[in-house]
């Protein structure tokens, strides 16, 4: 199945990541390849816009046993994003824990 990963970082987009053998919902945390390194991202609501690119779907590595992210928390984050013009990558690293709680 497919996911929309968000990371935090300057993207104003989740990227696509596939996982067949996890059981994933919004909100969750997860770990997933991206160039050289492994970065922590969040499980998002809604895919990229621009479907016609043609790339290779890479798979999440694991979810991460921690509280998830509400419905109602990615909303406030997808707004504060729009209303203060900066990248949804952006406000989620407001927004995550510490990383030294979850390696």
């Amino acid at each position: 199945m497919k996911y929309p990963i968000l990371l935090p970082n300057i993207f104003n987009h989740p990227f696509t990541y596939e996982s067949s053998n996890l059981n994933l919902k919004i909100g969750d945390y997860v770990t997933v390849p991206f160039g050289k390194s492994q970065i922590t991202g969040v499980v998002w609501n809604q895919f990229e816009k621009n479907t016609k690119k043609k790339y290779v779907i890479k798979k999440v590595i694991k979810k991460l046993k921690i509280p998830s992210l509400k419905k109602t928390t990615i909303e406030f984050l997808n707004w504060f994003s729009e209303y203060n013009i900066v990248q949804k990558g952006i406000a989620l690293k407001f927004k995550r824990p510490n990383p030294v709680a979850f390696t």
